[in-house]
Protein backbone atom coordinates (compact mmCIF):
# COMPACT_ATOMS: atom_id res chain seq x y z
CA UNK A 1 0.00 0.00 0.00
CA UNK A 2 2.75 2.39 0.92
CA UNK A 3 4.30 1.79 -2.75
CA UNK A 4 0.82 2.51 -4.02
CA UNK A 5 0.74 6.37 -2.12
CA UNK A 6 -0.93 5.31 0.84
CA UNK A 7 0.81 6.48 4.26
CA UNK A 8 0.80 3.23 6.36
CA UNK A 9 3.01 2.47 9.76
CA UNK A 10 5.57 -0.29 9.43
CA UNK A 11 6.42 -2.41 11.92
CA UNK A 12 10.51 -1.88 13.51
CA UNK A 13 12.90 -4.22 12.57
CA UNK A 14 13.18 -7.38 15.35
CA UNK A 15 9.23 -6.78 16.21
CA UNK A 16 6.92 -8.37 16.58
CA UNK A 17 7.97 -10.12 20.06
CA UNK A 18 6.71 -12.57 21.41
CA UNK A 19 6.10 -11.40 25.23
CA UNK A 20 4.90 -15.05 26.41
CA UNK A 21 2.45 -17.70 24.93
CA UNK A 22 -0.58 -15.44 24.16
CA UNK A 23 1.09 -11.99 23.63
CA UNK A 24 3.09 -10.09 21.32
CA UNK A 25 4.78 -7.12 21.41
CA UNK A 26 4.28 -4.71 18.02
CA UNK A 27 7.03 -1.56 17.46
CA UNK A 28 6.45 0.80 15.25
CA UNK A 29 8.11 4.23 14.81
CA UNK A 30 6.57 7.27 16.01
CA UNK A 31 4.22 8.93 13.78
CA UNK A 32 4.10 12.95 13.92
CA UNK A 33 0.14 13.41 13.81
CA UNK A 34 -3.21 13.71 16.08
CA UNK A 35 -5.79 12.10 16.75
CA UNK A 36 -9.33 12.71 14.88
CA UNK A 37 -11.93 15.20 15.98
CA UNK A 38 -15.76 14.99 15.03
CA UNK A 39 -15.10 17.66 12.92
CA UNK A 40 -16.22 18.28 9.59
CA UNK A 41 -12.51 18.90 8.80
CA UNK A 42 -11.12 16.26 10.00
CA UNK A 43 -13.76 13.73 9.00
CA UNK A 44 -13.50 14.83 5.56
CA UNK A 45 -9.65 14.26 5.36
CA UNK A 46 -10.41 10.75 6.84
CA UNK A 47 -13.29 10.10 4.19
CA UNK A 48 -10.26 10.94 1.75
CA UNK A 49 -8.12 8.59 3.54
CA UNK A 50 -10.54 5.83 3.28
CA UNK A 51 -11.46 6.35 -0.43
CA UNK A 52 -8.14 5.85 -1.26
CA UNK A 53 -7.53 2.80 0.64
CA UNK A 54 -10.27 0.79 -0.43
CA UNK A 55 -8.88 2.10 -4.12
CA UNK A 56 -6.20 0.52 -3.63
CA UNK A 57 -7.91 -2.82 -1.80
CA UNK A 58 -9.66 -3.19 -4.57
CA UNK A 59 -6.65 -4.17 -6.70
CA UNK A 60 -4.71 -6.43 -4.10
CA UNK A 61 -2.31 -9.60 -5.85
CA UNK A 62 -3.78 -11.79 -2.52
CA UNK A 63 -7.87 -11.06 -2.95
CA UNK A 64 -8.70 -14.32 -3.08
CA UNK A 65 -6.84 -15.37 0.29
CA UNK A 66 -8.57 -12.63 2.12
CA UNK A 67 -11.89 -13.96 0.72
CA UNK A 68 -11.37 -17.28 1.93
CA UNK A 69 -9.88 -16.47 5.26
CA UNK A 70 -12.96 -14.02 5.56
CA UNK A 71 -15.89 -16.63 4.68
CA UNK A 72 -13.71 -19.21 7.14
CA UNK A 73 -14.16 -16.58 9.84
CA UNK A 74 -17.59 -15.91 9.06
CA UNK A 75 -18.46 -19.91 9.59
CA UNK A 76 -16.47 -19.65 12.79
CA UNK A 77 -18.57 -17.15 14.68
CA UNK A 78 -21.89 -18.90 12.69
CA UNK A 79 -21.06 -21.73 14.55
CA UNK A 80 -20.09 -20.25 17.53
CA UNK A 81 -23.52 -18.15 17.46
CA UNK A 82 -25.34 -21.50 17.22
CA UNK A 83 -23.67 -23.52 19.79
CA UNK A 84 -24.37 -20.34 22.19
CA UNK A 85 -28.39 -20.80 21.02
CA UNK A 86 -28.27 -24.49 21.65
CA UNK A 87 -27.00 -24.42 25.14
CA UNK A 88 -29.28 -22.12 26.08
CA UNK A 89 -26.81 -20.98 28.70
CA UNK A 90 -27.08 -16.73 28.20
CA UNK A 91 -29.42 -14.59 29.34
CA UNK A 92 -32.87 -14.20 27.13
CA UNK A 93 -31.84 -10.65 25.87
CA UNK A 94 -28.38 -11.92 24.78
CA UNK A 95 -29.84 -14.91 23.16
CA UNK A 96 -32.53 -13.38 21.53
CA UNK A 97 -29.41 -10.66 19.77
CA UNK A 98 -27.57 -14.08 18.26
CA UNK A 99 -30.75 -15.24 17.33
CA UNK A 100 -31.25 -12.46 15.08
CA UNK A 101 -27.92 -11.87 13.86
CA UNK A 102 -25.73 -13.76 11.02
CA UNK A 103 -22.12 -13.04 9.27
CA UNK A 104 -24.19 -14.26 6.40
CA UNK A 105 -23.83 -10.67 4.42
CA UNK A 106 -24.05 -9.92 0.69
CA UNK A 107 -20.57 -9.72 -0.40
CA UNK A 108 -22.32 -8.59 -4.60
CA UNK A 109 -19.78 -5.33 -3.82
CA UNK A 110 -17.43 -7.20 -1.28
CA UNK A 111 -13.47 -6.58 -1.33
CA UNK A 112 -10.63 -6.27 1.15
CA UNK A 113 -11.12 -3.53 3.71
CA UNK A 114 -9.63 -2.23 7.17
CA UNK A 115 -12.08 -3.86 9.72
CA UNK A 116 -10.46 -2.18 12.33
CA UNK A 117 -11.40 1.80 12.08
CA UNK A 118 -11.41 3.67 15.08
CA UNK A 119 -9.61 7.15 16.53
CA UNK A 120 -6.55 5.27 17.24
CA UNK A 121 -6.06 3.60 14.38
CA UNK A 122 -5.79 6.60 12.23
CA UNK A 123 -3.25 9.65 12.81
CA UNK A 124 -4.22 12.98 10.82
CA UNK A 125 -1.52 15.75 10.02
CA UNK A 126 -1.61 18.96 8.76
CA UNK A 127 -2.78 20.11 5.67
CA UNK A 128 -0.10 19.23 3.10
CA UNK A 129 1.04 16.00 4.69
CA UNK A 130 -0.98 12.76 4.02
CA UNK A 131 -2.75 11.67 7.56
CA UNK A 132 -1.49 7.62 7.94
CA UNK A 133 -3.51 4.65 8.65
CA UNK A 134 -2.58 1.87 11.22
CA UNK A 135 -3.41 -1.20 12.58
CA UNK A 136 -3.92 -3.80 9.29
CA UNK A 137 -4.07 -6.71 11.12
CA UNK A 138 -8.34 -6.92 10.78
CA UNK A 139 -7.46 -6.81 6.93
CA UNK A 140 -6.47 -9.96 5.90
CA UNK A 141 -9.75 -11.72 7.10
CA UNK A 142 -12.29 -9.09 6.14
CA UNK A 143 -13.78 -9.37 3.08
CA UNK A 144 -17.34 -6.80 3.31
CA UNK A 145 -18.50 -4.01 1.44
CA UNK A 146 -16.39 -0.93 1.66
CA UNK A 147 -19.74 0.58 3.52
CA UNK A 148 -18.59 -2.02 6.59
CA UNK A 149 -15.90 0.36 6.89
CA UNK A 150 -17.40 3.40 6.27
CA UNK A 151 -20.04 2.61 8.88
CA UNK A 152 -17.37 1.54 11.59
CA UNK A 153 -15.60 5.19 10.84
CA UNK A 154 -19.24 6.89 11.57
CA UNK A 155 -19.90 4.53 14.64
CA UNK A 156 -16.69 5.11 16.32
CA UNK A 157 -15.53 9.16 15.16
CA UNK A 158 -18.92 10.17 15.11
CA UNK A 159 -21.54 8.84 16.64
CA UNK A 160 -19.90 7.26 20.06
CA UNK A 161 -18.50 10.62 21.12
CA UNK A 162 -21.12 13.91 22.74
CA UNK A 163 -21.91 15.74 19.64
CA UNK A 164 -25.14 16.92 19.17
CA UNK A 165 -27.72 15.69 15.94
CA UNK A 166 -26.31 18.38 13.96
CA UNK A 167 -22.78 18.60 14.36
CA UNK A 168 -22.81 14.38 14.03
CA UNK A 169 -24.77 14.83 10.78
CA UNK A 170 -22.22 17.42 9.26
CA UNK A 171 -19.16 15.07 10.30
CA UNK A 172 -20.85 12.39 8.80
CA UNK A 173 -21.67 14.52 5.48
CA UNK A 174 -18.45 15.42 5.21
CA UNK A 175 -16.47 11.68 6.10
CA UNK A 176 -19.01 11.24 3.02
CA UNK A 177 -17.62 13.52 0.92
CA UNK A 178 -14.10 13.18 1.32
CA UNK A 179 -14.66 9.70 0.48
CA UNK A 180 -16.28 10.45 -2.32
CA UNK A 181 -13.45 12.68 -3.98
CA UNK A 182 -10.95 10.03 -4.06
CA UNK A 183 -12.99 6.32 -4.63
CA UNK A 184 -15.80 8.12 -7.02
CA UNK A 185 -15.82 4.11 -8.36
CA UNK A 186 -17.25 3.16 -4.92
CA UNK A 187 -19.85 4.80 -4.08
CA UNK A 188 -22.51 2.20 -4.61
CA UNK A 189 -23.55 0.01 -1.55
CA UNK A 190 -24.89 -3.62 -1.65
CA UNK A 191 -28.18 -2.51 -2.50
CA UNK A 192 -27.42 -0.48 -5.02
CA UNK A 193 -28.31 2.73 -3.15
CA UNK A 194 -25.49 5.83 -3.38
CA UNK A 195 -22.77 5.82 -0.23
Amino acid sequence: LALRGLPVSHLLNGYPRRLDRERFLLGYALIDGRFANPTPADLYQVGQLLGHLHQLLRKLPWSDAIRVRSRDRDRHFDDLRSQQLAQNTLPEALLAVLDDTSTDLDTTHAQAIHGDLNIGNLMLREPGSQSVLLDFEDTVHNWHSPAVDLAMALERLVLVREVDDDSASAAGEALLRGYRVTAPSLQTSQDGTQI
